[in-house]
């Protein structure tokens, strides 16, 4: 069985304390990465300790910006991860999540369909 996936691609812009903007582009293949993401947000979900939460986070950028990326962002925040999680936190519970909801939908949807 073979569903369509959706492809999410833009630029995610960070400014700091000075007005400097950083670009951080990232390309999405929602369908690539659905199982893995409730996966990884579980894992965070359920962690204990600050440092697990911190893996889990930087892993699931990796799976959503890439490992370029997540390079780079953990690069620009350095030690800041109140900052970092306060920044992208609105790109995925706003964006990545829903698409990940909504191609998780589609799956449940096709195998209703399917006769066995």
């Amino acid at each position: 069985m073979r569903i369509k996936s959706s492809i999410i691609s833009d630029v995610l812009e960070v400014e700091d304390h000075a007005g400097n903007v950083t670009s951080f582009p990232f390309r999405v293949n929602v369908g690539e990465i659905a199982q893995k993401i409730n996966a990884v947000s579980k894992k965070f979900a359920e962690s204990n300790k600050d440092e697990e939460r911190g893996q889990s986070f930087v892993e699931l950028l990796g799976l959503i910006f890439g490992e370029e990326t997540t390079l780079k962002m953990v690069e620009y925040y350095k030690d800041d991860y109140t900052a970092m999680v306060a920044d992208l936190t609105p790109v995925l519970v706003d964006v990545i999540f829903p698409a990940v909801r909504a191609q998780n939908d589609k799956f449940v949807s096709a195998l209703k369909k399917r006769k066995f």
